[in-house]
């Protein structure tokens, strides 16, 4: 029983829609991918000097800069790609975060 309720929360399939389900739900799933130091084929460089060279460095940067609420769902998309690419380590899901964080920092007007 407690594996099933802890696959649910993995998959972010919870019954109760609040906000703070799906921030443990994204909490869960950021524990639980183990690829984070996987490096993105090309760094993204970021005006203030900033270096982005893996799946954590650019989790940690839009956690710190975005995640009081004001990304949308740009941010939420990159998010999902992250810990997907953090969680297959696969290179086309790696690719995919890397395009989906370009596209969230494009959109905020920071490349």
């Amino acid at each position: 029983m407690g594996e099933t309720r802890r696959r649910g929360a993995v998959g972010g399939r919870t019954d109760e829609g609040s906000g703070q389900d799906r921030a443990s739900s994204l909490r869960l799933k950021v524990i639980m991918a183990r690829h984070w130091q996987t490096p993105l084929s090309r760094q993204i460089w970021l005006p203030d000097g900033s270096t982005l060279s893996t799946l954590a460095d650019c989790g940690r940067v839009l956690l710190r800069r975005f995640a009081a609420g004001q990304g949308g769902a740009e941010l939420d998309a990159a998010f999902q790609a992250l810990i997907g690419a953090a969680e297959a380590c696969r290179p086309e899901d790696v690719a995919f975060a890397e395009r989906k964080v370009r596209l969230f920092f494009r959109t905020r007007a920071l490349l």
